[in-house]
């Protein structure tokens, strides 16, 4: 009597040392090294460009009300 023949495909892969799935790990690892301080430093950029144009606005907002204020106060002077 013969043995099965396997066809699914997950039976069909070949099998892997350890030590070549060791080095494949290391390698993934190694090209991800910089992701986090890339991903870090992206972040700051974005949030001071915020925080930059909150200034702007702010800065803005309140001239043009210390403008107005004052320009009111001198009609109520006069």
């Amino acid at each position: 009597m013969r043995s099965p023949v396997h066809t699914d495909p997950i039976c069909m892969e070949t099998p892997v040392m350890p030590e070549r799935r060791s080095a494949g790990l290391r390698s993934r690892l190694a090209d991800q090294a910089g992701e986090g301080v890339i991903s870090t430093a992206i972040a700051v950029l974005i949030m001071a460009l915020i925080g930059l144009s909150m200034w702007v606005a702010f800065k803005t907002v309140f001239d043009d009300a210390s403008t107005k204020i004052s320009d009111n106060v001198e009609q109520i002077g006069s």
